[in-house]
């Protein structure tokens, strides 16, 4: 099972387990999936999409941009196993959650003279693995190159010489590297086990570090680069990542990586600007001169963000970072933690001067000068040195240091006197620890002050009474007791800062002085007070932040109730609503408050619910009865559902009740003031009769008056008129229909469809047999519907329905469409385009973009495109209208199996596209034996749904259907499984442009399983009908010009279409076929990408016998291409291809071909 899991960055260890999940979005916003806390990352970074059993990565137009496996991700990239996503300074790893499934499986494997034992983390060039150094039987770290950086010299590069520069340093405050090596492709190196991590661990725990303990961090730090320094050596990535901790507590260098050695300059900077951005140093941005102070800022850098607990420059994206850390100066760390003595800052905004002439000369002198600093620090009874070895109680967590300065306390007696101490002190982990669970967020750690005399013995505390003043049994002068004089001291202080007190910071530092109390007077009284204080204002400070977090979480549901009207989106509610059981969690002191909104909220996301339902289904119902001009019963229902909806729903049955009454209108001028009048012309009295007995069943009341006084008229009329033979000579039947054709298809193509149409009608009325009339009648059908399209975009441009339409925002001829009148439509930049320059295509565009078409609407615009022969589209149009109304799908589909039948019958007039369509043809026999060979062998078991998910995803669309309806037979079947078949069912409808399938299918998805999970793939299938839209149009549009004149540039254009955005495979196939023979000598065709193109189109159809004949093809006649380059110490990757597909071919039986292949 794949999870995610960050190897590096401020979520360093959060790991999802991807299980049932299909879509995964990665991000700031709490709604995502996997939740990154870093300003570089967007709110919707990158999303993760498992399609047919294979996951693939999409940019979400984050400002960084999204890397896998350190390449730049643009639309969509396929992620294996192994494989590495960058986003911001965050690097995620995309692992299957059992470690020996990872890439290379190496976990249990020997490597050289190790075994390898588990998996430590990864980072830019590697992973890095806890191994046995079998012949020592001592445990390493193992650091392996990634697979896919093997080939690159650069990083091969960079892998050695980080294994050099690390062995050539000998010290004990640098990571030793003991042997480096490659066996069976892989690179490694192996070094010495740090097992407690690394500083920026410690920080992502405590948040922030006291500024001695900092400080002793930074001298084993700088003892280690004064040694890099003598030897020639620039780190040139210093910063906590890279500050490991020994077993000891002893901080080490590691990853020298992208070291430079001064002196040689051996490794060229080749792999762009070197360094971290929040701790690089302004010339490695600029590209400047790097030398060792160049490392010393960058360790001043890391200083800061231990004290301050932030890098000293942040912004939102990495180019803002890099530019302000040029330009700007960073706030001082005086300011930016108040509790850092001004000496200790002074020292670190130094070492982070832009100018190096500016910053200290050497990683002695930083040493020297912390040295210096640190006793004071200490309470002078402290001093510190570069390396050493770890108390019996410290541990890598607490690095065996004091963390904050010392409270003054009373002087020691003066028959004493107290030395700073050698060594280093003993820390007390086991309360730090609790008191670092409970506030890693908040509180930055805690200080230790401890006193010892030369000897290294506790100060014993004075006891009361002895040689008080004017009492006990003492002759000498009173010595007040200092442990009562320091808890006074800060009696005294909080009285003082009683206002401060109120905030997070004063906090903080109250807390930071009670634990030096306690530390310096260990089993006392005044200990035990200090405690007490310290539980209480840490019972505040979690309170405080309780508070903080739940009135933040108000302010987020507040806002997505705010903008709730605007796209009724329940799952924002849904996730606002999340973040409150995320307070209750995390502050269980505040339980009751949060269960009061959650209550509150809860009920009314449930009304939202029920209202979000009830809409679906009224909008449903009613615009089927609108589809099929039962307009009086949809807008009975509409009105209802305007009484009773929640208030954002309200606008849309108001909206809808609107357009309603506009198209009821509509409905009566045509029958009134077309239709009857026509009837009446012919004396077809029985047929007007008709048609207004249906509109007093299909209109409101308020037409009733109207159609009596019709029929009455109609009445009239009849009882007037007397039988008149007709006259003895005239044209001829065909005649007629020849003459009215012509007119009306001129009157078509001018775009006055409605005067077309009713040419058709009155000629049928002059024909002597009806039965004559026949291609009259479906003209006139034909134009009538398109008049109906034509009218609604009419209105719709000019805004006419009040529904807010998106046409306004449509690009339409390099402007927008502001206006429409009989003659044409006005643009916004002041020109006329009249309707007969209006192509189809175009119409297309700007109806499925603009506004949400009904099915007579969508009936309309698919004959529109049926007589311009973009049949892909008018299918398209057709299905759109079959999916939205159930009573006009049969209409729908015999329309799309009419644009079947013209699209096989017609000719194109140039001979090479004649010749084209040939091949084409020609090519599909190819891929249906394969097709049917495969459906064969899937055949051999009887797990239907898995073998029509299969189909499904090799775009053969009519065997998967087979096979998922017979599934639907078995009614043992689960109801995961049948949601599964009706949804493949469904999506091969989208594909095919099967409307009815689409809407039938959908719905029993829809009600089978109603649960959120579920229903997210349906709203992604109903995205996916929506967006292909213009897809279909883009690829209907440049097919039509290319077969009406094929040339190369047309070609190209189609093969990046079907590639890059509409993956159809069988289309693609095709394409590159036309392209390799048709224009073999054209310079894309050289390069062997199309012959590339058209294999791999037949292997995703797992059509292997070609597909081994083109590659084989493909390495023969271009040994050039990518696929066949040899790889270092591997065979060119066409060879791996073409045994694949000989496997392939004995597994499915594919060589049992006729005789003619």
């Amino acid at each position: 099972m794949p999870k995610l899991l960050v190897e590096k960055g401020p979520n360093k260890g959060q790991a999802l387990a991807l299980g049932d999940l299909s879509l995964c979005v990665i991000g700031r916003e709490p709604g995502c999936q996997f939740v990154l806390n870093d300003s570089n990352v967007s709110r919707k970074h990158c999303e993760l999409v498992k399609t047919f059993d294979v996951w693939k990565l999409r940019d979400l137009g984050s400002r960084n941009g999204t890397h896998l496996n350190g390449k730049r991700v643009e639309g969509e990239r396929e992620i294996a196993i192994g494989d590495r996503i960058q986003t911001g300074e965050i690097l995620i790893s995309f692992l299957d959650d059992r470690e020996e499934k990872d890439r290379g499986g190496l976990i249990g494997q020997r490597l050289g003279g190790y075994r390898i034992q588990e998996r430590l983390g990864r980072g830019g060039m590697g992973t890095v693995y806890k191994a046995n150094q079998i012949a020592l039987n001592r445990e390493i770290a193992l650091k392996v190159l990634s697979p896919d950086l093997v080939n690159d010299g650069v990083f091969r590069s960079l892998f050695i010489a980080e294994a050099r520069s690390a062995a050539s340093l000998n010290h004990g405050n640098i990571v030793q590297v003991h042997d480096v090596g490659i066996e069976n492709g892989l690179h490694f190196f192996s070094m010495e086990f740090m097992p407690n991590g690394s500083v920026q661990d410690l920080l992502q725990r405590e948040g922030r570090l006291p500024p001695a303990r900092a400080l002793r961090i930074a001298m084993d730090a700088a003892a280690g680069l004064a040694y890099a320094e003598r030897k020639g050596i620039v780190h040139r990535d210093i910063k906590p990542e890279n500050l490991m901790i020994s077993e000891g507590g002893t901080v080490k260098i590691g990853d020298l990586g992208l070291a430079l050695n001064v002196e040689k300059g051996d490794i060229d900077d080749q792999v762009g600007m070197m360094g971290t951005p929040h701790y690089c140093a302004p010339e490695q941005v600029t590209r400047g001169k790097l030398d060792h102070r160049t490392d010393l800022y960058a360790l001043g850098a890391s200083l800061y963000r231990m004290m301050a607990g932030k890098p000293p420059f942040t912004g939102s994206t990495l180019k803002e970072i890099l530019v302000r850390k040029v330009k700007e100066k960073a706030v001082p760390l005086a300011a930016a933690s108040p509790g850092v003595p001004s000496e200790v800052s002074d020292l670190v905004m130094q070492m982070m001067e832009k100018d190096p002439s500016n910053r200290p000369q050497s990683a002695e002198e930083v040493r020297g000068r912390i040295e210096a600093i640190l006793p004071g620090l200490d309470g002078g009874m402290l001093s510190g040195g570069g390396t050493r070895t770890a108390s019996s109680h410290g541990s890598s967590a607490t690095l065996g240091v004091a963390p904050g300065p010392a409270p003054q306390t009373a002087p020691p007696p003066p028959h004493r006197q107290v030395p700073a101490h050698s060594g280093r002190p003993v820390a007390t982990a086991t309360w730090l620890a609790v008191s670092s669970l409970l506030l890693a967020c908040a509180i930055g750690g805690f200080g230790w002050l401890y006193m010892r005399d030369r000897n290294g013995t506790r100060i014993p505390a004075q006891p009361p009474g002895n040689g008080t003043e004017g009492g006990g049994n003492g002759s000498g002068p009173a010595v007040p007791d200092p442990a009562h004089a320091a808890l006074d001291e800060f009696t005294r202080w909080e009285t003082a800062n009683a206002s401060r007190l109120q905030s997070s910071d004063g906090i903080n530092e109250a807390l930071l002085k009670l634990e030096r109390l306690r530390e310096a007077f260990p089993n006392s009284p005044v200990a035990a007070s200090a405690t007490t204080r310290g539980d209480e204002y840490r019972r505040r400070l979690i309170l405080a932040a309780g508070e903080a977090m739940l009135e933040e979480v108000n302010r987020q549901w507040a806002a997505a109730l705010a903008a709730f009207p605007e796209d009724r989106d329940l799952t924002i509610l849904e996730a606002a609503l999340e973040a409150y059981e995320g307070v209750r969690r995390r502050y269980p002191e505040l339980a009751r408050q949060v269960s009061t909104r959650v209550e509150e909220n809860g009920r009314l996301l449930n009304r939202y619910r029920a209202s979000a339902e009830d809409w679906a289904l009224t909008s449903i119902e009613s615009e089927r009865r609108r589809s099929t001009e039962r307009f009086a019963e949809a807008a009975k229902l509409l009105e209802e559902a305007a009484r009773r909806l929640e208030a954002p729903w309200k606008p849309l049955a108001e909206g809808a009740l609107s357009s309603l009454r506009d198209a009821e209108r509509t409905w009566w001028e045509r029958a009134s003031g077309q239709r009857i009048p026509m009837l009446l012309g012919v004396r077809g009295w029985d047929d007007a009769r008709a048609v207004l007995n249906k509109a007093r069943e299909l209109l409101s009341a308020d037409y009733h008056d109207r159609i009596d006084a019709l029929l009455k008229r109609v009445d009239e009329l009849a009882a007037q008129s007397e039988v008149t033979p007709p006259p003895p000579t005239g044209p001829t039947d065909a005649e007629i229909v020849g003459a009215a054709g012509a007119e009306a298809e001129e009157l078509a193509r001018a775009w006055k469809f409605e005067d077309g149409a009713r040419l058709c009608r009155e000629a049928f009325g002059r024909l002597k047999d009806g039965a004559n009339g026949d291609s009259l009648r479906q003209l006139a059908d034909d134009l009538e519907a398109i008049e109906i399209f034509k009218r609604s975009l009419r209105s719709r441009i000019n805004g006419g329905d009040g529904a807010g339409t998106g046409l306004g925002s449509r690009t339409f001829r390099l402007s927008r469409a502001v206006s429409a009148n009989e003659n044409g439509i006005r643009l916004a930049d002041g020109r006329d385009v009249p309707w007969d320059t209006v192509t189809a295509i175009e119409a297309f565009r700007l109806a499925f973009n603009g506004w949400d078409v009904s099915s007579r609407e969508a009936v309309g615009v698919g004959l529109l495109c049926l007589r311009a022969q973009s049949w892909r589209t008018a299918r398209f149009a057709f299905g759109w209208a079959g999916a939205r109304d159930p009573d006009s799908a049969r209409f729908a589909r015999a329309l799309a199996d009419r644009s079947d039948r013209e699209e096989r019958s017609w000719i194109p007039a140039d001979p090479v596209a004649k010749k084209l369509l040939d091949v084409a043809r020609e090519e599909k026999s190819e891929a249906d034996i394969s097709a049917d060979l495969i459906v064969k062998a899937y055949s051999k078991t009887k797990d239907w749904v898995a073998q029509g998910e299969v189909l499904s995803g090799l775009q053969l669309f009519e065997q998967s259907n087979e096979h998922l309806r017979t599934a639907l037979e078995d009614k043992s079947l689960d109801r995961k499984d049948e949601w599964r078949a009706h949804y493949f069912l469904m999506m091969n409808g989208i594909m095919t442009g099967d409307g009815e399938a689409y809407r039938k299918h959908s719905y029993q998805a829809r009600t089978l399983i109603p649960d959120t999970d579920f229903s997210r793939w349906i709203k992604l299938a109903d995205q996916t009908w929506l967006e292909i839209a213009d897809q279909i149009a883009d690829l209907d549009e440049l097919r039509t010009a290319f077969l009406a004149r094929p040339t190369p540039e047309a070609c190209r254009l189609l093969l990046k279409l079907y590639s890059q955005k509409v993956h159809l495979l069988m289309e693609l196939r095709i394409a590159a076929r036309w392209m390799c023979e048709q224009w073999p000598n054209d310079g894309e065709t050289r390069s062997g990408e199309p012959l590339r193109l058209w294999a791999q189109a037949a292997f995703d159809q797992k059509d292997f016998f070609n597909a081994k004949k083109l590659f084989e093809r493909l390495k023969r006649n271009h040994g050039k291409h990518e696929l066949c380059r040899p790889r270092e110490n591997l065979r060119p990757k066409v060879d791996d291809i073409t045994v694949d597909c000989t496997d392939r071919i004995k597994r499915y039986g594919l060589g049992l071909r006729p005789e003619n292949r």
